[in-house]
């Protein structure tokens, strides 16, 4: 982390070792030598995103110095997100998941403790703090709020954010059992502190992205998270998003039709990206969300959790402005 850049996008999360099958195979029927290794996670995913759509982001992350560390550095200067990372001794997140017809069947994973868990810190705040004010958006998760073990600092750093008029755009990303270190010890988060914690980072929260399964496995209604005073965007899959927001705002916007699925993982973090795409354009709400919508698109078109096909001219193609 050197001196502070006019990135448009600071982004805050976990890029973890992600382990999954070859092509076609599923872990029931794959040696393990057919595991292959890539690195992603949800904001990182949409930082990816972003960057292969042309905008400028600082992805902000420790990374620990094992086994997989070239495999991060090869990856994160490819992407062109390696400034923002810092290397220090500890070992990285791993998640290991099955597919079956591009569709997510099963789900490991492997966290606590990681240096990303450490990211932000008393020492870095200043610095880090000093990015999101001079960014045009600051986009972090739930899970990226749920493992950090200095929760404080990244409700703080959304609140700095948002007093210098940067928009902060949250994505729930509810999970079960994530785990956090307590006292050197590894505990789950229990998902009524995971909502209270994203509920707690609200009052900063400019743009809520969120999808039906969030709902469901929270247990909650929509009415529970809008408010006048931002714009939500919750994802429905195949049917598409709804865009609740001031004026009593709610309307639907539909996915991308005509599309070959090829792998829905990662579809909801490249919507959050197009979402973002569209802040940084001037776009108003809809429109965002058609944007989101055609990010979405490009990346179940092809396989991973960022498809090389994500581009600007593919995005214009698709009618975003």
């Amino acid at each position: 982390m050197s001196t502070p850049s006019q990135a448009e996008v600071v982004a805050i999360g976990e890029a973890m070792v992600e382990l999954r099958p070859a092509p076609g195979l599923s872990v029931g029927a794959a040696d393990l030598e057919l595991l292959q290794a890539k690195i992603a996670g949800d904001v990182f995913n949409a930082a990816v995103c972003l960057r292969r759509a042309g905008a400028s982001v600082r992805f902000i992350q420790k990374v620990g110095l094992d086994f997989f560390a070239p495999l991060y550095r090869r990856v994160l200067e490819r992407e062109g997100l390696a400034e923002g990372i810092r290397f220090e001794e500890g070992e990285n997140g791993v998640y290991a998941f099955d597919t079956e017809l591009g569709n997510l069947r099963g789900m490991t994973y492997r966290r606590a403790g990681s240096p990303a868990s450490r990211t932000l810190d008393d020492a870095c705040f200043p610095e880090v703090a000093e990015h999101a004010r001079r960014a045009r958006v600051l986009l972090t998760s739930g899970i990226a709020l749920a493992v950090q073990k200095r929760r404080d600092l990244l409700h703080a750093l959304a609140a700095e954010a948002h007093r210098a008029r940067a928009r902060v755009c949250f994505v729930l990303n509810a999970r079960s059992g994530l785990p956090r270190t307590v006292d050197d010890r590894v505990v789950s988060v229990p998902l009524a502190e995971f909502l209270g914690e994203a509920r707690a980072m609200l009052p900063s929260v400019d743009a809520l992205a969120l999808s039906e399964d969030d709902l469901r496995l929270l247990g909650i209604g929509i009415d529970a998270l809008t408010s006048p005073d931002r714009v939500t965007f919750l994802t429905r899959g195949a049917e598409g998003s709804v865009v609740f927001g001031p004026g009593g705002l709610r309307a639907e916007v539909p996915a991308v039709e005509g599309i070959r699925i090829v792998d829905t993982l990662g579809a909801g973090d490249a919507f959050a990206a197009g979402v973002v795409y569209g802040m940084l354009r001037g776009l108003p709400p809809l429109a965002c969300a058609e944007a989101g919508a055609a990010m979405a698109a490009l990346s179940i078109s092809g396989p991973g959790t960022y498809h090389p096909g994500i581009t600007r001219e593919a995005l214009v193609a698709l009618g975003v402005k």
